[in-house]
């Protein structure tokens, strides 16, 4: 498999508050070429309402790669299938086994200005629904958005869950599958 991406350049780090659902939110945006420590700013707060109205509902990474027979067949053996279908590249209905495309990700896991510290988050599982299989030879498209933002509380206190999904298309524009990963910032004093 090869993989293509497009990313943003990366901008430095954000001075970062207490926010009241007790999650570090930038201050500001930092730009290229700005002063060092801006002044000290008010605490800032974003809801998780606010983060998806914000970061939601837009692509902010795609990358492109093209399927080969010893990535399907390194993938499924891995995965501990042993159906011809999924390992023998010479079968009439070869194709990838149908979570293939978890295994795929792109060159950025949040929007570029996305206020969470990576360090403090955890994976929470992924889930993919597949639309169609994939193939040797297909030229996959995959796509990136922010699908869902939302808090749950409980005995240890509040986490972030962030929905990222990616979408994948063949070269075609069909739609292979949607992958969704979740992905936890849990609250820390």
């Amino acid at each position: 498999m090869r993989e293509h991406g497009r990313r943003a350049e990366s901008l430095p780090h954000a001075p970062t508050t207490r926010a009241r659902s007790g999650f570090d939110i930038p201050d500001e945006t930092p730009t290229i070429g700005a002063a060092a420590d801006p002044p000290p700013s008010p605490e800032t707060t974003m809801t998780a309402a606010e983060l998806l109205s914000e970061y939601g509902d837009h692509v902010f990474d795609e990358i492109d790669l093209e399927v080969e027979a010893d990535s399907l067949v390194g993938f499924a053996t891995a995965c501990g299938e042993t159906h011809p279908r999924f390992v023998d590249p010479s079968h009439e209905d070869f194709q990838g086994v149908p979570n293939y495309l978890t295994r795929i990700h792109g060159t950025r896991t949040l929007p570029e200005g996305f206020p969470v510290e990576m360090h403090r988050c955890f994976d929470a599982g992924k889930s993919i629904q597949v639309h169609q299989p994939v193939r040797q030879g297909d030229r996959v498209t995959g796509r990136s958005e922010i699908h869902d933002i939302y808090e749950k509380s409980g005995r240890t206190g509040t986490m972030l869950f962030i929905v990222h999904r990616m979408n994948f298309y063949n070269q075609a524009g069909d739609h292979l599958a949607t992958v969704d990963w979740r992905l936890v910032q849990r609250e820390f004093d």
